[in-house]
């Protein structure tokens, strides 16, 4: 693997530099947030994200394939390489906002290749991870539009607040993009295969408000149904994973809908860990 040396030799000013119209977003943050792009990036921080628990998996040999989504400028392998755990590990990653991230992680000697989570990734039906981590992306899943993928042939009306009309089922505007983008990356984890989310709660939809009659005839009152009305990624990310019967292990944070105006480094943050169970085969648990 590339050597723990190319993380600090590495040439900033061919990153910076390599627009000369200054609009990369190399460019734009280092001229915005001085601070946070030495310390994030040009130090290549540890990621917080990340828990002590996995250095063990992975030096215990039990986690051996990794899959870093939206890897950005690939501060993941950068930390296994100071940590002596690139050689352990089979690491991919993958998801940039623009190709001055790619060349920040070719400058350190990193891989990594563009998808969008939104569609299949392009890797074996049976390839598997035993861990799939994502830190800092979820809150970029956009909204749907008519037409678009997912609701072809259904109605689709926008009802404010985040929250849109699916041919009579109403839901937050992004459910059926947090359902494509949990389904690709849950598709790749191995059996007892962990799958780590962690990001900013970000937008916050409203739920619609049930009329009496309806609550009624659901057995249910309008608060509760509108407690069960998933929010947030947050909401709906732990919902998915229980349907299909993962193990939560950490869950943090709560969807907040908040006049407030958060500093960037003060945002609401939300984490859910959670664990596919084993595999068995001929009535035999694998793992």
């Amino acid at each position: 693997g590339a050597s723990v040396g190319r993380l600090d030799a590495w040439q900033e000013g061919a990153v910076v530099g390599a627009d000369p119209a200054n609009r990369s977003w190399a460019a734009n943050y280092s001229r915005t947030n001085p601070v946070a792009w030495g310390y994030n990036y040009v130090q290549a921080r540890d990621k917080w994200e990340w828990r002590p628990s996995y250095d063990d998996e992975i030096r215990s040999g039990r986690w051996t394939r990794v899959l870093d989504a939206g890897a950005g400028t690939c501060s993941l392998d950068a930390q296994f390489r100071r940590r002596g755990l690139r050689d352990r590990v089979l690491l991919m990653a993958f998801g940039f906002y623009d190709c001055s991230m790619a060349r920040l992680c070719a400058e350190r000697g990193s891989l990594i290749w563009q998808w969008d989570w939104l569609r299949p990734l392009p890797v074996c039906r049976a390839c598997g991870f035993d861990l799939v981590f994502q830190a800092e992306g979820v809150h970029h899943t956009p909204r749907v539009k008519p037409g678009g993928p997912g609701t072809e042939g259904l109605p689709l009306q926008y009802l404010g607040h985040g929250v849109c009309d699916f041919g009579g089922r109403v839901a937050d505007c992004r459910e059926p993009n947090w359902a494509r983008a949990l389904a690709h990356l849950g598709a790749h984890l191995a059996c007892n295969g962990t799958l780590h989310l962690q990001d900013k709660i970000g937008k916050v939809s409203r739920p619609p408000r049930l009329g009496a009659d309806a609550a009624d005839r659901a057995g249910d009152g309008p608060e509760a149904a509108e407690a069960a009305f998933p929010r947030c990624w947050l909401d709906y990310a732990r919902a998915w994973a229980e349907r299909e019967g993962m193990a939560v292990v950490e869950h943090r944070g709560y969807c907040l809908r908040s006049r407030r105006r958060f500093a960037a480094d003060k945002q609401p943050k939300g984490t859910l860990v959670v664990r596919k169970a084993a595999c068995a085969v001929h009535g035999k648990a694998l793992s």
